[in-house]
């Protein structure tokens, strides 16, 4: 890629030049502007609505704090200044999405919950440990006293044939002796 024509870069020097004249014109007319205002207010205090000083603090934190210092604003550039911590306050509260409490449970699940609690259809429920029928006929250890609630009959210790149960789909085995 070539360079610039000197021709060229030239006529870009001329626009440019122009335009920064002419924003300082423009800058110039409204700081005149701002001192006859401040003048004829002399002391008056301005009510800004929250739109207005929103804006002007907008503007103020793209133009920054020292350059705001050089100029005769309306508002002091620490009002202008504590405005933009304001604004950026209230754009990060999420005080709006807060509630009382913790949020509920949707609809759906708390009557998918009802449901099962009616029904009792799950397998583990309906489990012998669960239901307690079992449940002291063959841990004496867990009786009352030592002793079975529903007992199974009395047994001499060597009588009989010995007999497997099988518990849990046969992950577990009760052992007992048949009466002789």
């Amino acid at each position: 890629m070539g360079s610039v024509p000197p021709l060229l870069t030239y006529l870009l020097l001329i626009l440019s030049g122009w335009v920064h004249r002419r924003q300082l014109v423009v800058i110039e007319f409204l700081q005149a502007d701002n001192q006859l205002l401040k003048a004829r207010l002399s002391g008056k205090r301005i009510r800004f609505t929250e739109a207005e000083r929103a804006l002007l603090a907008r503007k103020a934190k793209a133009v920054g704090r020292r350059a705001l210092l050089e100029l005769d604003t309306l508002v002091s550039p620490d009002t202008l200044t504590r405005w933009q911590r304001r604004l950026v306050a209230q754009k990060w509260d999420f005080s709006k999405r807060r509630g009382p409490g913790r949020p509920g449970i949707m609809r759906e699940i708390s009557q998918l919950i009802v449901r099962m609690a009616r029904e009792k259809t799950s397998a583990h429920l309906q489990h012998p440990r669960f239901t307690g029928t079992h449940y002291h006929e063959e841990r004496n250890h867990q009786g009352l006293e030592n002793r079975l609630i529903r007992g199974i009959p009395s047994v001499a210790e060597n009588e009989g044939a010995i007999h497997r149960r099988p518990r849990l789909g046969g992950m577990l085995n009760y052992y007992y002796r048949a009466v002789a």
